[in-house]
């Protein structure tokens, strides 16, 4: 790896090497000595981690790395109590590489000031061509070409099989790191991803001029340090993992176990998202030149190539090249070079016109369907699986494939006994493409009904008109049920981490989990009594020590659960059509759980995004008297309905409310504030109902000034578009009055 892609990063650790991060002297002898081991420490894991990510070689083992870890962690929370403003605490830690008011919240999510779209998939050359024809045909049609037969300049890049990350930088520093998530909310991984050297707390010179920039990437492990990791988890009797994605997936969502993942992220920077305050280069490889010269890390196989003819060279010359490579791809992405021609030719509800992605052959494979079983989902959807014969693909052995639904069945017209063609692309579970093209039916193959019963109650399965899939109509299945107590339970719901799949099920047969509420009732003494039992069946010795801290962990992280933000409660609920951005936006406008229990339908359709059938499934699940008894027992047992954040209730007029002129409005900030930081001002105006983003549009309602904003982009931009300016005095008269109406 070259030394010059982490300069920040390295920059931040030659603080305390150099002696700039050296605790100054103190009156109190214990801290000063904790102190001057957190140096010591400080800089001994940098210089592994210099000699790591600069030399690719290692001078200790795994766990002794980790032992330094752990000793500095120690040490740190030793200072933090003998002098918690020491300033030595103020400096960035190879703990936690996250910069002055970055947001780490690891399970929280933010919402993406740009869409991550995803990106259309080809599967061969002759897809290629039609996409270069769609391509120039809509240039030429808009007068960017002279004719259509006129080549396009294209990006390729090879497809990094990791994740998508957004790093948002605000005056060049690191505000928050997400995954991509569902495209407009992406989990924050702040403090996981900024172990990583790639990403600096804060950019170069070269990216100064930016008062706000969003940049994507793709997070992703090395060969070498995934077979590293997995010997090392192999060592200690724990599972590995399946492929370098998963335990990439797992350590960035810190999901694994083995501490010394965490320094093993390596990413690779591909596009901008949001940005403001400078202009950006008018072709994309000039961008990632731009990258590449400020420091940032760019996979620097990328090729310009003139014409669709050149990029199916650079195709070929991948498909076998590809091995060579140190780190897993799984195709290649296709880019337009001109970035002013990608708002000509546009996007689709889920994907930009403007690039594509190319899948190498080793990311599918053909295999024989051997049976559909059908898995019950807790609003009682019956959702197929295949089962196949064991097939290899990317690395790993594939027995399963989803099928999504009764309507992708038909759609497909697969059958079991079928050769079928199954696609990895980045699923836990592949997916089924089609039948095989060069598989001829002998007769023997037979059609995939939809199950009579239901496979986990045996209750009654229907099919109703307009409907993707069947369901079981018992809302006392045990399968629903089940699904339902682990979805409340997930890290997007309450996270609930040790209430998994397993445990839900220890509970439903040991009698303590017939309602969601009783979650919220549970005692260390019932949970000591199941564990000791289920050891006791798999004749598991001397377990009980172990059993009786499980048994807290779980209790404790229940108590913890009941302080979770009003939308992931309304998330873990289950309400039909209400998902984790409805949840958000519900919780953003009604403010309570009192609130929009007590709402109708017609308020409800006036929220962005929820229309009628949401509506009506809201105030139905409301209206149902055992959901009701269920939110009072959670209610009573210390679970928090109310959102202390913002509260906007619904179709008001932001202009009628005098007190507080903020509420429903858009604002942005510019300039230093001699009163407060930004992230302050951000989250009182947050509070208040406003919203406040990194660029100043039609949408703005003011833009405010701290006393050092002269000249900036953003008042430039702001005095262009006739929007008003607040300066900072009369900001905080606003604020004031918002946040404390009757004084």
């Amino acid at each position: 790896m070259d030394k010059s892609k982490q300069p920040e990063q390295l920059s931040l650790f030659d603080e305390v090497v150099d002696g700039a991060g050296a605790p100054k002297p103190t009156t109190n002898p214990e801290a000063e000595k904790h102190a001057a081991e957190v140096v010591r420490l400080r800089a001994e894991i940098a210089h592994h981690d210099q000699i790591y990510y600069s030399e690719g070689r290692n001078e200790i083992e795994d766990y002794e790395y980790d032992k330094l870890v752990r000793e500095l962690r120690t040490e740190e929370d030793k200072l933090k109590k003998k002098d918690p403003n020491h300033e030595l605490l103020t400096i960035a830690s190879p703990l936690n590489q996250v910069g002055g008011g970055a947001v780490d919240r690891t399970g929280e999510t933010v919402r993406h000031a740009q869409r991550m779209l995803s990106i259309d998939n080809t599967y061969n050359e002759d897809e290629l061509l039609d996409f270069d024809n769609r391509v120039r045909e809509a240039l030429s049609s808009a007068g960017e070409l002279a004719e259509a037969s006129t080549p396009v300049d294209y990006v390729v890049e090879l497809k990094l099989d990791g994740i998508a990350v957004s790093v948002m930088y605000e005056h060049a520093q690191l505000r928050y790191a997400a995954t991509r998530g569902n495209g407009e909310d992406g989990e924050i991984i702040t403090g996981s991803l900024s172990r990583s050297p790639n990403v600096p707390n804060k950019l170069s010179d070269a990216f100064a001029a930016f008062d706000v920039l969003e940049l994507r990437g793709e997070a992703f492990l090395t060969f070498d340090d995934f077979n590293r990791i997995n010997n090392s988890l192999d060592q200690l009797n724990k599972k590995p993992a399946a492929n370098p994605r998963n335990l990439a997936a797992g350590t960035l969502k810190r999901l694994d176990e083995f501490n010394s993942a965490s320094r093993r992220i390596s990413v690779r920077f591909y596009a901008v998202g949001a940005a403001s305050g400078d202009a950006l280069p008018e072709t994309h490889s000039e961008l990632l030149s731009m990258f590449a010269a400020g420091g940032l890390p760019v996979n620097d196989t990328y090729r310009l190539c003139h014409g669709i003819n050149e990029v199916i060279e650079f195709e070929r010359e991948w498909e076998h090249k590809r091995h060579e490579l140190p780190y897993p791809v799984d195709g290649l992405v296709v880019k337009v070079n001109r970035r002013a021609w990608w708002d000509i030719l546009g996007t689709t509800a889920k994907s930009p016109r403007y690039m594509i992605a190319y899948k190498f052959n080793t990311m599918r494979a053909s295999t024989e369907l051997l049976a559909v079983t059908w898995q019950v989902g807790r609003t009682g959807i019956l959702t197929p699986v295949a089962e196949l014969a064991p097939v290899q693909l990317a690395g790993t052995t594939v027995k399963r494939a989803t099928l999504h639904n009764y309507d992708e069945i038909c759609r497909l017209g697969v059958r079991v006994g079928d050769d079928v063609l199954v696609e990895k692309s980045g699923e836990i579970i592949p997916k089924i493409l089609r039948v095989s093209e060069d598989y001829v039916r002998t007769g023997k193959e037979t059609e995939i009904a939809i199950p009579a019963s239901c496979p986990e109650c045996g209750g009654a399965v229907v099919l109703s008109e307009g409907d993707a899939s069947p369901y079981c109509q018992n809302e006392n299945c045990e399968g629903r049920k089940r699904a339902q107590f682990t979805h409340f339970a997930s890290r997007a719901a309450m996270d609930i981490q040790g209430l998994d799949e397993a445990s839900v099920r220890l509970a439903m047969n040991g009698g303590i989990l017939n309602d969601i509420a009783d979650i919220y009732y549970w005692t260390e003494a019932q949970w000591t009594d199941l564990l000791r039992r289920r050891a006791s069946d798999a004749n598991v010795k001397g377990a009980e020590k172990k059993e009786y801290k499980l048994a807290k962990i779980m209790v404790d992280e229940v108590e913890e659960s009941k302080a979770a933000p009003l939308h992931r409660v309304l998330f873990a609920l289950g309400i039909p059509q209400v998902g984790a951005t409805t949840a958000r936006d519900l919780a953003r406008t009604f403010g309570s759980l009192e609130n929009l229990m007590a709402t109708t339908t017609e308020d409800l359709e006036k929220v962005d995004g929820v229309g009628s059938v949401t509506a009506r499934g809201v105030v139905d699940y409301f209206a149902d008297e055992a959901h009701r008894k269920t939110i009072d027992r959670m209610r009573a047992a210390g679970v928090r309905f109310e959102n202390t954040l913002i509260t906007i209730v619904a179709g008001d007029d932001p202009k009628a409310n005098e007190n507080n002129p903020f509420i429903g409005r858009t604002l942005v900030l510019t300039g230093t504030l001699s009163s407060m930081k930004r992230d302050e001002a951000k989250n009182r105006l947050e509070a208040l109902g406003a919203t406040v983003s990194g660029s100043v549009s039609a949408k703005t309602w003011a833009v405010v000034a701290g006393p050092d904003a002269v000249g900036t982009t953003k008042l430039k931009t702001a005095a262009a578009k006739g929007v008003q300016i607040i300066q900072e005095e009369e900001f905080l008269r606003l604020l004031a009055a918002a946040e404390d109406p009757i004084a």
